[in-house]
């Protein structure tokens, strides 16, 4: 089983239990970066809109044709160490 296995096992997992999704692939995609629409002050800052980092998880089902996905915040490293405990559920 190569790693790109294991971590597609391991997002099958956390669907299932996180979305209820029967997946019948998954993948990561790449965290995105969305600037705050207002920057508030000029000098401080104060009142701006925060930036927010997001990903997704891409899957495809046999219920559906096309592939669909779930949005997380953070990045796709924030959820690594989460990933991880499922990457280790599947392989055993």
């Amino acid at each position: 089983m190569t790693y790109q296995d294991k971590i597609e096992a391991g997002l099958k997992i956390y669907l299932k239990e996180h979305y209820d999704v029967n997946a019948t692939s998954a993948w990561l995609n790449e965290s995105e970066v969305e600037r705050g629409y207002f920057s508030g002050c000029e000098t401080c800052g104060y009142g701006g809109d925060e930036d927010t980092i997001s990903f997704t998880i891409g899957f495809r089902t046999d219920d559906y044709y096309y592939s669909q996905s779930r949005q997380l915040s953070g990045s796709t490293l924030d959820f690594f160490p989460i990933l991880l405990e499922y990457i280790d559920r599947a392989d055993s």
